[in-house]
């Protein structure tokens, strides 16, 4: 229809709104965008990737929340001509993601269970397993058949699950 902007009319434009997103799901991660009891909750996990170099220095904190939008696109970059391949190097970084996830629930379950309780640790294992599928399901389609829309999301999926989700802190808050 005209007057109607197609997605892939403006892949650069798409691309960096999905990096913006991702900025404020960075924000929303640790609790600065909703009202936060301070702790971590199934709407704001806190993500040890961003909360960890917070506890190194403030800069540092300040720098872990711009690296992931700027990661997204570094990795992502074909992204900002169009591209709807989702590369084979994209699911080798899902798969070591995926076991460097496993690996951290494993090692915090306790941890995770004891201080933040059950609904909390369950339910942020559930939300990773599903934000992870995702990724990986998107990929897999665009994989079949290239797809601009379905490749943008996969990616912001993928980056989004990193900073939520696959790390979310288990233990005694400080």
């Amino acid at each position: 229809m005209p007057g109607q902007v197609r997605v892939t009319q403006q892949p650069t434009l798409w691309t960096l709104c999905a990096a913006v997103a991702l900025a404020l799901v960075c924000l929303g991660s640790v609790g600065l965008l909703l009202p936060s009891s301070g702790s971590p909750s199934l709407v704001a996990p806190t993500s040890v990737v961003l909360v960890l170099p917070i506890f190194v220095s403030e800069l540092w904190g300040v720098v872990a929340f711009a690296v992931w939008p700027l990661a997204f696109l570094a990795w992502a970059h074909p992204l900002l001509t169009g591209s709807g391949i989702f590369p084979a190097r994209t699911f080798v970084l899902w798969a070591v993601l995926q076991l460097l996830s496993a690996v951290w629930f494993a090692a915090g379950w306790q941890l995770g269970l004891q201080y933040e309780g059950a609904t909390f640790t369950w339910g942020t294992l559930v939300l990773s397993v599903l934000l992870s599928l995702g990724a990986l399901g998107l990929g897999m389609s665009c994989r079949r058949r290239a797809s601009f829309p379905r490749n943008l999301v996969a990616h912001w999926l993928l980056f989004a699950w990193v900073v939520t989700y696959a790390f979310p802190y288990l233990g005694e808050t400080p």
